[in-house]
């Protein structure tokens, strides 16, 4: 969920919306091919160590095969015979005198030390196996990101069977879900897994349409919408139209986070703070207070690397206050942090951060020219909630 806006749209507003909409449309695609290039180069990469393993293997059970070879020798009578001088050395100095022929036997004592400091040898065949099942899972699509894909086409038909497509917030909110299942699973964590918990309710704030809690409710979710029908795209018009025509049991409950808003005694599982933080007066403060309710927070905020005139704010923890009208014409939005700003924000807050990327502008982003726009999005777990 991106910018959340007031209701007042007018028609520069829309034009601007909809380049917003194409930048992120392409973003978004741009992002979905490089997941799809790295994948396909993971592929390779495991493909090929699982060849090595196999050569090591190979060449683990050929040593094997000669340490027994070189232990036949020593205890051949042949040999012993052939070697007289040799045996009668072995015997005399067993431990400084060598039966075997002393080429093979450096080469076998070599191998035999180089196997004891690697244990993992014997278990070289279960990693085979790892590997090849980690290759099926890389060769499958993701059934979530086809459930939010499908769900999403579904959703605007109903949408346009009710009101025209410009009365409905434009940006594709269902997007974030392939994003964040690949972000946690970068750090083995499942996104599904995640939301079910002994409470067994998640929250959607700031949600436009509320369409990530209508799919979330479809998933099996109690979910909650959370948002203030003042600045909501349209009034939360929306949300109520497509609660009715999906008859979902999502609970919309409107609320001014910028006041100190009555949610202490909630608790959820996982709460999804997406494309909200920015618009918020007071973002210490949210999080701070979200950091008791919940186990799990998604987040995804507008981030900058550079001032307008180009100063570098990545390198530091900072935040830049916007004018009222200087990022998309928006005076709801307000501040954007810089990479190092909102991780600090997020450890100031009671939160330990579990998974985070950025996408958009990653070298030269600022806070306001919608060419130059970053977003971060992170998976966090609370260290406070109890």
């Amino acid at each position: 969920m991106w910018p959340l806006l007031t209701a007042n749209i007018t028609g520069p507003r829309i034009a601007t919306l909809q380049k917003e909409n194409a930048e992120w449309e392409r973003s978004y695609h741009k992002l979905q091919a490089e997941n799809e290039r790295r994948t396909q180069k993971i592929a390779e990469l495991t493909k090929r160590l699982r060849e090595q393993l196999w050569d090591i293997r190979k060449l683990s059970h050929l040593l094997d095969n000669m340490e027994n070879a070189a232990a036949r020798l020593r205890s051949s009578r042949r040999w012993k015979l052939a070697n007289p001088g040799t045996a009668i050395l072995a015997k005399l100095f067993p431990n400084k005198v060598s039966l075997g022929y002393g080429h093979l036997e450096k080469i076998v004592a070599s191998y035999l030390q180089w196997r004891t400091s690697r244990p993992e040898i014997a278990k070289i065949d279960d990693q085979i196996k790892m590997l090849a099942f980690s290759e099926q899972l890389l060769r499958r699509t993701s059934p979530l990101r086809d459930l939010a894909i499908t769900a999403e086409q579904e959703f605007w038909k109903i949408k346009v069977a009710h009101r025209p497509k410009s009365f409905w917030y434009p940006y594709l909110t269902l997007r974030n879900i392939p994003i964040l299942e690949q972000l946690l699973a970068t750090v083995g964590l499942d996104l599904l897994q995640l939301c079910r918990g002994s409470h067994g309710k998640i929250a959607d704030i700031g949600s436009a349409d509320a369409d990530l809690a209508f799919f979330m409710a479809k998933m099996g979710f109690s979910v909650d919408v959370i948002d203030n029908p003042l600045t909501n795209f349209n009034l939360l018009e929306g949300a109520r139209i497509m609660k009715e025509a999906l008859g979902s049991s999502v609970t919309i409950r409107e609320i001014d986070l910028d006041s100190q808003f009555p949610l202490s005694s909630q608790k959820y599982d996982a709460i999804f703070l997406l494309g909200i933080l920015y618009h918020l007066k007071n973002p210490f403060f949210i999080l701070e207070r979200l950091a008791r309710m919940t186990k799990y927070c998604f987040l995804s905020t507008r981030i900058a690397s550079q001032t307008p005139d180009g100063h570098r704010l990545s390198p530091y923890p900072l935040v830049y206050l916007l004018d009222p009208q200087e990022c998309n014409n928006d005076n709801t939005n307000f501040w954007i942090f810089s990479d190092q700003g909102l991780k600090r924000l997020i450890k100031r807050t009671g939160w330990d951060l579990i998974a985070y990327t950025t996408i958009g502008d990653t070298t030269d982003s600022d806070p306001a020219d919608p060419d130059k726009d970053q977003r971060a999005l992170c998976a966090l777990r609370s260290n406070v909630f109890q």
